[in-house]
């Protein structure tokens, strides 16, 4: 099957409990790929709702995000057929997943272009996740929707890395909407940064309005990865390497 994935186990703590999580993330080189593949890990519900997909980004997308979010859950669970595992989208457009046992695990999903990503998670926290292409073509674009003291971390940069920064705080703001499942219902000021700091080569920060999350950015052979999580969560020793992926060949 043209679809492929890498799959690494992220491990959170909170009060001294350890957090297993799930991240994976999908890459088709091209587009062709057979009907036979698709429906090999849909179940019938998804079936039913791919078959009736006009448009071929769409299209594209919906592979992408549910072969990276059913590899995820299967993992976390220990699920093998993923076609047990239903993925669908809830009021606010939210992933829900549905499987067997009801273990209540959430998803949260993303893509751009030919790549999907995902990450699963127990019912007991909250996370949120968002992958962007770094595309300087974008920079005023993006420059417009940003605070004033957002404006100002960026300026603290050279030049050649602003556009950089910028997509790093997209992708933070979009990965906070997921978590919180509000996506940009809400004015965009609402999801401001209020710093970022670089720590092994992993960029975090923080949320001016949304002080109980933060958020951690790395960069994946020229795309921007996004996770929120909880303040009071910290990643365990060693999620640095899981982070970088490198298996995956995006």
């Amino acid at each position: 099957m043209n679809l492929q994935k890498k799959v690494d186990s992220l491990v959170f703590k909170s009060n001294n409990e350890s957090i297993e999580t799930i991240i994976c993330m999908s890459y088709m080189d091209n587009y062709d790929i057979a009907y036979s593949d698709v429906i090999s890990f849909f179940s019938k519900e998804e079936i039913k709702y791919f078959e009736n997909i006009k448009y071929d980004k769409r299209i594209k997308s919906y592979l992408l995000g549910r072969y990276a979010s059913k590899n995820a859950v299967g993992k976390l669970l220990n699920i093998n057929k993923l076609d047990e595992i239903t993925i669908e989208n809830g009021i606010l457009g939210q992933p829900v997943v549905y499987e067997k046992s009801g273990s209540g695990v959430q998803v949260s999903i993303s893509h751009c272009n030919n790549i999907g990503i995902s990450i699963a998670y127990p019912p007991l926290t909250s996370i949120g996740i968002d992958i962007e292409k770094i595309d300087s073509e974008k920079y005023d674009l993006l420059y417009k929707v940003i605070t004033d003291t957002e404006r100002m971390l960026i300026e603290q940069h050279d030049i050649r890395d602003r556009h950089w920064m910028l997509t790093l705080m997209w992708t933070a703001r979009e990965a906070l909407a997921k978590c919180i499942k509000t996506g940009f219902t809400v004015p965009l000021d609402f999801f401001s940064i209020k710093d970022v700091f670089e720590k092994n080569q992993i960029h975090y920060g923080c949320f001016l309005n949304f002080t109980q999350y933060q958020f951690m950015c790395f960069e994946q052979k020229g795309y921007l990865i996004s996770v929120v999580y909880p303040k009071k969560t910290e990643l365990l020793h060693g999620g640095e390497k899981s982070l970088k992926l490198k298996e995956a060949k995006v």
